[in-house]
């Protein structure tokens, strides 16, 4: 015989509140070391550690002490809890303690150069060699699992035309069919932590001189983000970043490249890679005509992914904005014809196919 319960649930109107809170502490300082060689023009080595910690907790408004849940009994025993306020607008309280403290420190490598003796107009430089951040957490509240991946991230800039930047994150846990699991690499003589995932990028953008007496401005989203120097971005998700931004007419061609590369190792059985090469260029044509190509390639595929054709034309009080994606699942194109007065460019005429189709 098969017994099912049966659930009434009743919706009570009326005033009430559901208050929460919850509770954070935090210290952190700045220690600097500091070596002056005074050799090879460079005049001094800077170390700047910046350690903190944090503490935060949230009580379980679960619990029975604070009235914001209640409880049923099945059939068989089993008791189930339930949040009486979780149909209200804002919703209810959350359940679950939290609990946990967090350690970061934060490494700044600087050297600082000398001044030139025989100009004395020169000044010395700062420059920064290294950006080194590492950051680890416990749980009190959680069942398992209370320590947190070992993350570091770290960024440099060679010279001005090389950007490098990259992040790591270490478990200490073992893991089995890529699920971690309640035992620490060190209690089975395994070493103290294992690799979870590493990832870096390369960058450089290279520019004509900028004419400083050109002042019109359009629309075309690859130059703002070359112009802003904003290289370290994956090419296949470039569609989310097609907006309406200003096109800077003062910079006669722009070149950016990147490399990009990710080991993911969350299944250390199966570790997955990518690995893609990116371009980015735009030109003047002419006074009038600008055109914007991009796109990467992605090595472990070996395909073409996501590349793009982009076509700005100033036509005075008016604009053209052309966009064609001709490969792949991002693939469509976009024209379209509007007043550049920004109060007025609801004013225009536009025709989309593929991606950009119900784009507005």
């Amino acid at each position: 015989k098969v017994v099912y319960d049966t659930l009434l649930t009743n919706e009570l109107n009326g005033l009430d509140f559901v208050r929460t809170f919850n509770f954070s502490l935090s210290a952190s300082t700045k220690l600097y070391g500091i070596f002056q060689p005074n050799v090879l023009g460079i005049e001094a080595f800077r170390h700047t550690l910046t350690p903190s910690i944090s503490y935060n907790y949230q009580p379980d408004f679960s619990d029975e002490h604070w009235g914001y849940y209640d409880s049923y009994t099945t059939h068989d025993g089993r008791v189930v809890k339930y949040d009486k306020y979780s149909k209200n607008p804002f919703g209810g309280a959350s359940a679950g303690e939290s609990q946990s403290i967090n350690f970061s420190l934060g490494n700044v490598f600087e050297i600082k150069t000398e001044k030139n003796p025989v100009d004395t107009a020169s000044q010395s430089k700062k420059i920064q060699l290294l950006n080194l951040n590492a950051s680890i957490g416990y749980n009190f509240a959680a069942d398992s699992l209370k320590l947190s991946n070992l993350n570091l991230s770290y960024r440099t800039q060679i010279g001005e035309l090389l950007n490098f930047s990259g992040s790591s994150s270490y478990s200490f846990y073992d893991n089995i069919n890529g699920r971690n699991i309640n035992k620490t690499l060190a209690s089975q003589g395994r070493g103290l932590f294992r690799l979870n995932n590493f990832n870096f990028s390369v960058s450089t953008t290279l520019s004509g001189t900028k004419d400083k007496d050109e002042k019109r401005t359009g629309q075309t989203a690859a130059d703002s983000l070359a112009n802003d120097g904003v290289t370290n971005v994956h090419h296949t998700d470039y569609v989310a970043l097609y907006e309406d931004q200003p096109t800077d007419f003062s910079i006669p061609w722009n070149l950016n490249l990147d490399y990009n590369y990710n080991l993911s190792k969350s299944n250390p059985a199966k570790p997955t890679i990518s690995s893609t090469i990116g371009l980015s260029m735009s030109m003047n044509l002419t006074e009038n005509w600008k055109i914007t190509m991009r796109g990467s390639y992605d090595i472990e595929n070996k395909e073409i992914a996501a590349p793009q054709i982009m076509v700005y034309r100033d036509l005075h009080c008016w604009e053209m904005n052309f966009s064609w994606n001709p490969l792949g699942r991002y693939s469509g194109f976009r024209f379209e014809i509007r007043m550049k007065a920004p109060e007025l460019q609801d004013i225009k005429v536009t025709k989309s196919g593929g991606l950009y189709s119900g784009r507005r």
